[in-house]
Formats: C-alpha cells, sequence, structure tokens
C-alpha cells in the first residue's frame, strides 16, 4: 500500500476526504495539522514517497530534507 504524507491538514473540513479517497484509491495517509519544517519532516513522512502541501513556503533547505527522507513527489494543493 502507497502511503503519502499530507502537510497542513485540516481536520475541518480535509481530512474527511483525505480518509475516503485515500480508502477508494488504496493509500495510507500520514497526516500532519502544521506546515512542513526541519523538525518535522522526517517524522511525517517516514515510509512515503509523496508529500502533499497547501500554502507553504517552500525553501531549498526542506526540498533537500523532503530528498533526504525519501520524497520523490512534491505536490500542492489549493482553496476554494
Amino acid at each position: 500500500m502507497k502511503k503519502i504524507a499530507v502537510f497542513n491538514l485540516r481536520q475541518f473540513d480535509e481530512a474527511e476526504w483525505f480518509e475516503r479517497f485515500s480508502k477508494e484509491l488504496g493509500l495510507t495517509i500520514s497526516g500532519c495539522p502544521d506546515a512542513p519544517d526541519m523538525e518535522n519532516i522526517a517524522r511525517v513522512t517516514e515510509g512515503c514517497e509523496c508529500a502533499d502541501i497547501i500554502t507553504s513556503q517552500i525553501t531549498r533547505e526542506l526540498m533537500e530534507e523532503f530528498a533526504r527522507c525519501g520524497i520523490r513527489y512534491l505536490t500542492t494543493r489549493t482553496i476554494g
């Protein structure tokens, strides 16, 4: 089963959709309510090859940390 790290996961409107569609698609979600940073990337992305973000500034340092942790795909989502 594929696992995706989801940062800035909002419980009040997004979580139910991630849960629903991850089941339909055979995915596991590693969710985090916070933006990615040097302290949480390794923990949240463990076992993932894709990370999803929303409205987060991604610096070179963060990109390098994602890559070091095995993230091959970085996807974004928008609101509205």
